[in-house]
């Protein structure tokens, strides 16, 4: 089979690399570390940047101070083709020939509160983050607090006693309707001998 390009169409080849475990066939993708990038480096566009971009920042604190060690992750339109690195000694991260089109970008770090970006790279574009100040975490705690039956029945007691010590009885609505009404006198304003 022959194959014909045409001007100005890009064609892609992909390769699949994982560990063969016979005739034709793969298993598991080889993992490789995740990549830092050294102290002094710089993410500056490669030869091949006019097809490709780059996404480059600084992980901070709140305070300003540099995060080493937090987790950067960039996942572009295709969900496969997610990249992960670690922030520097200096807080710096780098992602060198970056697909053009919509991406997000997400940082996380212990302790710190989860921070993402989203946005679209065009060819050749560097895309910069010169301080993403991540948020300390907040703390939150889930408390159940549970009763058996017998501390259920003693709590109903304890208001059962506190009731009769206040007599405040409780009362059924037919013994409501039974009891007497005190009787009402009818006084009227008018004067005796005057109809």
């Amino acid at each position: 089979m022959a194959l014909r390009f045409q001007p100005g169409v890009i064609v892609l080849v992909f390769v699949s690399l994982g560990v063969s475990s016979g005739w034709g066939q793969t298993s598991e993708p080889i993992s490789a570390p995740i990549p830092q990038l050294p102290p002094g480096a710089s993410c500056d566009r490669l030869p091949d940047s006019r097809l490709s971009g780059s996404i480059h920042g600084t992980v901070v604190d709140a305070t300003g101070a540099l995060v080493a060690g937090a987790q950067v992750a960039l996942t572009g339109e295709d969900p496969y083709s997610r990249r992960e690195a670690l922030s520097s000694g200096d807080g710096q991260f780098c992602f060198p020939n970056v697909a053009p089109g919509p991406f997000e970008l997400s940082i996380t770090s212990a302790g710190f509160a989860p921070q993402s970006f989203s946005g679209i790279l065009y060819a050749g574009e560097v895309e910069s983050y010169p301080q993403i100040a991540l948020q300390v975490a907040a703390a939150q705690t889930d408390v159940e607090v549970t009763l058996t039956p017998e501390e259920v029945a003693a709590e109903q007691l304890k208001v059962q006693e506190q009731q009769r010590v206040l007599g405040l009885f409780p009362i059924s609505k037919s013994a409501i309707s039974q009891m007497p009404l005190p009787s009402v006198r009818n006084k009227s304003s008018s004067s005796p001998g005057r109809r």
